[in-house]
């Protein structure tokens, strides 16, 4: 069979268009799984800590927490997340506030996953240890906090033992946190010098 020129142009254009019909309905998840829609952006931490201690002595509050829910918005073009958290041990700061929420630039908004190259979103449920500044120092009705450096207020923990014997170990979370990777396996408490 030879085609003629004029039909294999018919072809090619008939194809094109299917092409972008089957596309246009992937991306909007009418047919088939959606395609990914991802913005990573770059941040330039600018009061990074070198120690976890350090870390610990400048946060206003420090507690073992669970992220129990979490709710994503858009302020100012940049899109963040707040976890609400559930506190299971206050380390350091008095009063903590019972509806404390942890601010993460990132998320999802509107079908598209915002992250924030170096800083892994937290999993709803895991135990962290959280090393906090006040998001808004003046406002004392806002309970938002920030992790120090960024990211690096942010250790995912490990619970082993029960009752007075409790250890929280620290696990492997984000490997871009050197804070992390130095107290890794670690007893936290014990290298905070906090009484168990």
């Amino acid at each position: 069979m030879i085609l003629r020129p004029r039909a294999v142009r018919v072809v090619i254009i008939f194809g094109l268009a299917m092409a972008a019909v089957i596309w246009a309905l992937r991306s909007s998840g009418d047919i088939g799984p959606p395609l990914e829609r991802r913005v990573v952006v770059h941040a330039n931490w600018v009061d990074q800590r070198t120690s976890l201690q350090e870390a610990y002595n400048d946060a206003d509050v420090a507690v073992i927490a669970i992220p129990v829910k979490s709710q994503s918005y858009k302020m100012h073009e940049a899109i963040f997340t707040d976890y609400s958290l559930r506190i299971l041990r206050v380390l350091k700061g008095t009063p903590v506030p019972t509806d404390i929420a942890v601010s993460l630039t990132g998320g999802e908004w509107q079908g598209v996953s915002y992250q924030v190259e170096g800083q892994r979103m937290l999993e709803l449920g895991s135990p962290y240890l959280f090393l906090l500044k006040k998001r808004f120092p003046g406002d004392v009705a806002n309970h938002q906090y920030t992790p120090i450096g960024g990211y690096q207020g942010i250790i995912k923990l490990k619970q082993e033992g029960e009752g007075g014997a409790v250890k929280w170990s620290a696990v492997s979370f984000n490997p871009e946190n050197p804070l992390e990777k130095k107290v890794q396996g670690s007893d936290i408490l014990s290298y905070l010098g906090v009484e168990n």
